[in-house]
């Protein structure tokens, strides 16, 4: 029954396990990376959108976000702030596309706060605390020996080495002489 005609519609028909796909799939996030530049007051937005043509983007950008779509085969779909509360000039936007990464520069008008390291520790930890006091007795010995070498006196000198003889150069062109 292999040949027949049921045998190939089973085969083909989906299993009842498998979930059913809805027919458009949501838009993937492209790989994106947003650098601000203190020094000459730019923010460069790049976005890799690899099989996509520029005919197909569609960019907005605002005083603190970027939303970025794409139409056609490959779907993308990107909407981020800009870090720390950055704010730009949107109507002075430039956007170029250097082989499949689109290139997004805006100048800086108002620049976040920069997040310190402080401020992401927790305040009952203090960044460089000594050991608890019920350090191992190992550490303790350690330290009791460091601090005991340190009060001896320094090892006794080596002998200096005694410099090499000087009979050695000359005994090499004395056979060279005689040739």
């Amino acid at each position: 029954r292999a040949g027949s005609a049921d045998f190939f519609l089973f085969c083909r028909s989906t299993p009842s396990h498998v979930p059913h796909m809805p027919d458009e799939p949501s838009p993937a996030v492209p790989p994106a990376t947003i650098r601000v530049n203190r020094k000459r007051m730019l923010l460069t937005i790049k976005v890799a959108l690899h099989h996509v043509s520029p005919s197909q983007i569609e960019c907005n950008t605002s005083k603190t976000r970027i939303e970025l779509t794409t139409t056609g085969r490959r779907r993308f779909a990107l909407s981020r702030r800009y870090p720390n509360g950055t704010e730009c000039d949107d109507a002075q936007t430039s956007a170029s596309m250097q082989g499949h990464v689109l290139v997004v520069e805006m100048p800086i008008t108002k620049l976040g706060a920069i997040p310190s390291l402080h401020a992401t520790l927790p305040t009952s930890a203090a960044p460089f605390a000594p050991p608890a006091a019920g350090a191992s007795a190992k550490k303790k010995k350690k330290k009791e020996a460091a601090e005991a070498a340190e009060a001896a006196e320094p090892p006794a000198k080596r002998p200096k080495k005694r410099p090499a003889k000087a009979a050695a150069p000359a005994a090499e062109a004395a056979p060279a002489a005689e040739a």
